[in-house]
C-alpha cells in the first residue's frame, strides 16, 4: 500500500510546483519555494490513511496529528511574507 501526500504550490490561483511524497521512501521532505511573490498558497492532500503528520512551515508547525489522518484530507496554508519557505512533511 502506497502512503503518500500530494503538494501543490499556487501563486494567485496557479500552480507553480507541486509533487509527491511517499512515505516509504521519505519518511521526511523539504519543498523549498523559488517564488519571491505573494499570496502564495500550499495545498497537501493524503492519497491514503496515514498513521500520523506533521507539517512545518519556516519552523513554525501548522498541522501535527499524533492519530491517524484520513485519505484526501486537505491542509491549506497562505504565506503573508516574501521570499523562499521551507515546508517540511513528516510521515512517522
Amino acid at each position: 500500500m502506497e502512503t503518500s501526500i500530494d503538494y501543490a504550490i499556487k501563486q494567485n490561483g496557479e500552480l507553480i510546483s507541486g509533487g509527491r511524497i511517499n512515505a516509504a521512501n521519505e519518511p521526511s521532505a523539504s519543498v523549498m519555494t523559488r517564488s519571491l511573490n505573494y499570496p502564495l498558497q500550499i495545498s497537501l492532500i493524503t492519497q491514503a490513511t496515514v498513521p500520523s503528520l506533521k507539517i512545518t512551515i519556516d519552523g513554525i508547525v501548522i498541522f501535527e496529528s499524533m492519530g491517524q489522518v484520513p485519505s484526501g484530507h486537505v491542509i491549506e496554508h497562505q504565506f503573508t511574507e516574501f521570499g523562499p519557505h521551507e515546508i517540511v512533511v513528516e510521515i512517522p
